[in-house]
């Protein structure tokens, strides 16, 4: 269990500065084909205690296309949240790793940082399994 400090100065804005604890930072990779995954992962990572950086865009399964500069935009932006990450958590279903997931892997290898997978951790899990995605994606 984490414990917030009490806050130790108020800001102009009105709103309680409290103490940041340090909190594992992680990395959501995988194929935006599985936007359940991501939805899921989210809420169960954050409740493990973890800040959790995810996609912006769900171009696959939402079938939104991206030019080639605003995809290698997003690209940089997610190898930001990499390189600032202290773990990465592959969402690979299935097993499936796609190329741009197999780049993301080979950049947090070269960084030194942690690597789990999803069909590691919990094999055979698939996104009938999510029980927060559905509701968070109604809401």
């Amino acid at each position: 269990m984490i414990t917030l400090g009490t806050p130790t100065k108020k800001p102009s804005n009105g709103i309680h500065a409290v103490p940041a604890p340090h909190f594992r930072k992680v990395t959501l990779c995988g194929s935006t084909r599985f936007k359940l995954a991501f939805v899921e992962w989210n809420p169960c990572l954050t409740l493990d205690g973890y800040l959790v950086y995810s996609v912006a865009l769900w171009a696959h399964s939402e079938r939104f296309a991206l030019t080639p500069e605003q995809k290698q935009f997003v690209d940089v932006i997610h190898f930001a949240k990499i390189r600032n990450s202290d773990e990465i958590f592959v969402l690979d279903i299935g097993g499936y790793v796609g190329d741009s997931t197999r780049r993301e892997i080979s950049y947090a290898e070269k960084l030194g940082k942690k690597i789990r997978y999803l069909s590691r951790e919990f094999p055979g899990w698939t996104e009938t399994d999510c029980k927060y995605a559905p509701q968070l994606l109604e809401a």
